[in-house]
């Protein structure tokens, strides 16, 4: 929650994520009131023998908003490539988190990138989708 007076708007940052997520993650920030805030395309870790996932955590306004893109949308189209889940970490907005399995990052991005672009299709034009996070 933002304790300052300031009145705040949306802005697109750049940022470095991880190359064979940058897709993903440059969708999802394309969607009106969406924020991603950490990622990793998973793979192969020094000292680990397996493969491990990969991941996106996210900000999208509300419970309700954040449980329909979550669990309506993202979750049924990554069936059997992964899961998501939203949390409440602390105080403030729910957070989501997106999980690819190892070996279905292509799939489980696919599928997801299909997800946005037909949430971003239903969204144009839709204030309500506009800006849901606060900080």
């Amino acid at each position: 929650m933002n304790n300052w007076p300031h009145k705040q708007v949306w802005v697109k940052v750049s940022a470095q994520v991880d190359e064979e997520i940058a897709g993903l993650i440059s969708e999802m920030n394309a969607l009106p009131g969406l924020q991603t805030v950490e990622s990793c395309q998973g793979g192969y870790v020094e000292g680990r023998s397996e493969e491990t996932a990969a991941f996106v955590y996210f900000y999208f306004g509300t419970w309700q908003q954040i449980s329909e893109l979550a669990f309506n949308e993202m979750a049924p189209a990554l069936s059997g490539l992964g899961h998501v889940q939203v949390d409440r970490p602390g105080i403030g907005d729910p957070m989501g988190k997106v999980v690819i399995f190892p070996g279905s990052l292509r799939q489980g991005t696919d599928a997801l990138l299909q997800v946005l672009s037909r949430r971003k299709t239903q969204c144009s034009g839709d204030t309500e989708h506009t800006a849901p996070h606060s900080y």
